[in-house]
């Protein structure tokens, strides 16, 4: 009965080691897809911004013409 629960002692212990390394990896790698997730965040706005001049730059225009 001992060798068995110093079995599963162990293979609690080996699997606790992989569930860390899991869960470092997944945080590396979240990490990484949050920063490109900022930089596309930023350049949504850009556009938009740029989409919201355009549009006032059409209107005066077509304002100037009228």
């Amino acid at each position: 009965m001992i060798k068995e629960y110093q079995f599963w002692i162990k293979e609690r212990d080996t699997y606790a080691v992989k569930v860390e390394e899991e869960k470092r990896i997944t945080e590396e790698m979240l990490q990484a897809e949050s920063g490109k997730v900022l930089e596309l965040d930023e350049e949504i706005r850009r556009q938009n911004q740029l989409i919201i001049s355009l549009k006032a730059q059409v209107v005066t225009d077509v304002n100037m013409l009228l």
